[in-house]
Order: C-alpha cells, then structure tokens, then sequence
C-alpha cells in the first residue's frame, strides 16, 4: 500500500518513537526503577538492608544507576529491533533508512538519561515513593505538554526550550538523516548533572530507619 499523499515516510515511521503509550511505558518503568531507592526503601521500611552492606552508599548508588543504564538499553534496544523488524513488512518504498532509526534509538537513550538523572533527585529528596514517582509523572507531563502547545501557541513557544522533548525530535532527524549531537548533548548533560546531585544527596542526608 502507498503512502497517503502529504503524509511521507519518515513521518510513519517516526510514530513508534513519539507515541504517547510509548513514551508513558518507557518513563514508567524507569521512573518506577529509579525511585526505589531510596525513597523506595524508606518508604517500606527496609532501608536497613542496603545501609547493612559492607559497601559505601555511594557503591550502592553507582550499581542501581549501573542496573538503570542496563535496563534502558534492554528496553529502547528492544524497541529498536522490533522496529527494524516491523519495518521488513513495509515496502521498500515507504521503509525509513535503518541508520536513522538507530539515531533516533540514540536520541531516545539520551531522553531517558534526563528522565532517570530527575528521578534519582526526587528520589534521594523523597521519604515516600508513591511522592516521587508522582512529582516526576507530573514534571515530564508537564514537558510533554509544554511540547505540545508550543507548536501552536505562541507564549508556550518562548518557553518551549524548558521542555525535555524540545530536544527530542524523531520526525527531523528521520527527515534529514543527520545527528541532533546538541539536542543528545543538552540531554545527557541535564540527566548527568541531576543524577549527581540525586547522588551527593543520597550520600550525605540522614535517613531515619526506624
């Protein structure tokens, strides 16, 4: 089947990697992951298990972000590969070059470092999950939206640059076939920056365990 006309390729194949379901199961899984600890832990009372380690906290934050990083290539690598495959039943034609898609795999990866270096902070500020997960549900939301009206109202625009998925913009990169590196740089350096201050809270704060 041909593609519709006004409505090209790139287009398509740019729906898998901005749809909202997508987006909300990504964010989810990791939001969820990157609460647990440790406002996750507080919160069920079991914060003496990792603080009982012989191990400095510090050692236990680098290996759940280790988990983290882990799990965010398991899930967009999974997504990736089955966007290469579904592609195989499109024709030849309307089939986006498999290159761009795996830059905007990449561009994906480093939305979810921002997302997850957020979490990490609201984590370590939080004493209860259920508040973190909730706060940073309600920031990307935010962002999302900010997104969304920045396309049509002109106020939300001169601040559309706040939004996290001002950086993130699959159709261009499909369309041009080249690297978005300052928009990946903007979201790797926000995610870096707030997973460090996530960290140094995390090791510094007092945490009541009884």
């Amino acid at each position: 089947m041909a593609v519709a006309a006004g409505f090209e390729p790139t287009a398509l194949a740019s729906v898998a990697w901005v749809h909202p379901v997508i987006l909300a199961l990504v964010w989810g899984q990791e939001i969820t992951f990157c609460t647990r600890l440790p406002a996750g832990e507080i919160d069920r009372g079991t914060m003496d298990v990792p603080l009982g380690l012989p191990v400095s906290r510090r050692r236990v934050y680098l290996c759940e972000s280790a988990v983290w990083l882990a799990c965010g290539l398991r899930v967009i690598g999974a997504g990736l590969v089955g966007v290469l495959l579904g592609s195989l039943a499109v024709a030849p034609e309307n089939r986006a070059d498999p290159g761009r898609i795996v830059i905007v795999a990449a561009n994906f990866y480093c939305l979810y470092l921002a997302v997850g270096g957020l979490s990490f902070l609201i984590s370590s500020l939080s004493d209860r999950r259920g508040r973190a997960v909730a706060a940073a549900f309600g920031i990307v939301l935010a962002s999302f939206l900010l997104n969304f009206l920045a396309q049509f109202w002109t106020p939300a625009g001169k601040v559309g640059f706040l939004s996290i998925l001002s950086y993130y913009k699959p159709v261009v990169v499909l369309r041009d076939a080249s690297w978005p590196i300052a928009d990946m740089f903007v979201l790797t350096l926000l995610g870096g920056v707030l997973w460090l201050a996530g960290g140094l809270l995390f090791t510094r704060r007092d945490i009541c365990t009884v």
